[in-house]
């Protein structure tokens, strides 16, 4: 108000201020707020290393995770919720790179109040005012306790599969999608007879060079793997032969993700030589039998007829 010398209200003096950065800045800093708060990621905020460098915030996957309220996190030190079941040397390492590098990023261990550690892939880094200053640390963690238990699983299923691969009688190999060779045992290279050493090296393409000197038609072979290759649907089954003489069983098929997409093909090999001789051998009898003059019969464990000669039944 405007008075005159009686002390009247005789004007009104109104000052304006444009404060629409500022609301805009405001309400930037609450939906950034929002998204640091409803964040799956694990964070938190401390003071500076010092005296009085405590925890001042922490979102609510963090006190979550650490099953923890805000009363009982905020003062303590980030170092208080680094579990004791890391390396020693684990901690030093974080605080050391932190204050030096700017930052640190890697794996550790969480202590929750009323569990077992959880693993966290941890990123932390130092928070800078305007000259350059420490004003405080930032924390930004992933829980990682499935992709881990995932990991376990996946080692024990290779071990479980490299142990099942070399204790079968079969030739096992393994070729991605891009013709790798990714995996197979020693009985491969031991049937097929070519060197280990070319197998190990993981080249399907030097490996069917290798084949040239082991197979007898070459030309069929390669045509069969290409045949395959481009149509990996199929499954199939078919035999070589060696030029040692020996005969093997080649079966096939397609490896694919639980989603169906195509990942490769995995060949298992069979040396079926004397199983084919056995087979000639008895033929070979069953036409000297049935060549005899003499009628002949077999009987089983049971007495009942299994086998008779065309003499028998004339």
């Amino acid at each position: 108000p405007v008075k005159d010398e009686a002390g009247t209200i005789t004007h009104l003096v109104a000052i304006k201020r444009d404060i629409t950065s500022r609301k805009r800045l405001e309400a930037r800093l609450q939906m950034l707020a929002n998204a640091v708060e409803n964040s799956s990621n694990l964070i938190g905020m401390s003071d500076p290393p010092g005296e009085n460098g405590g925890i001042i915030y922490a979102n609510r996957a963090l006190l979550q995770t650490l099953q923890r309220t805000m009363e009982e996190v905020k003062g303590h030190r980030f170092t208080e919720f680094i579990s004791n079941a890391n390396p020693r040397e684990l901690l030093q390492n974080i605080q050391s790179q932190t204050l030096r590098s700017g930052g640190w990023q890697g794996e550790c261990l969480v202590p929750r109040k009323h569990a077992v550690d959880i693993p966290v892939l941890l990123s932390s880094s130092v928070i800078k005012g305007e000259n350059g200053q420490i004003i405080g640390l930032l924390g930004i963690a992933q829980d990682i306790s499935e992709r881990k238990g995932a990991e376990k699983e996946l080692i024990f299923k290779n071990a479980l599969l490299q142990a099942e691969a070399e204790t079968t009688l079969d030739g096992i190999l393994v070729v991605d999608n891009e013709n790798r060779v990714i995996l197979s045992n020693r009985r491969f290279a031991e049937i097929v007879g070519v060197p280990q050493a070319v197998v190990d090296a993981g080249d399907d393409a030097a490996l069917l060079r290798s084949a040239a000197d082991v197979v007898e038609d070459l030309p069929r072979f390669i045509r069969k793997i290409e045949y395959l290759y481009d149509h990996p649907e199929e499954k199939s089954e078919d035999e070589i032969r060696l030029k040692d003489g020996r005969t093997l069983e080649r079966y096939s098929s397609p490896m694919r993700d639980p989603q169906g997409a195509y990942l490769g093909r995995i060949f298992y090999f069979r040396d079926i030589t004397e199983r084919i001789r056995s087979t000639e051998r008895m033929k070979l009898w069953s036409e000297v039998l049935d060549q005899s003059a003499e009628g002949i019969f077999i009987l089983d464990a049971r007495e009942r007829i299994i086998l008779v000669n065309a003499a028998f039944e004339r």
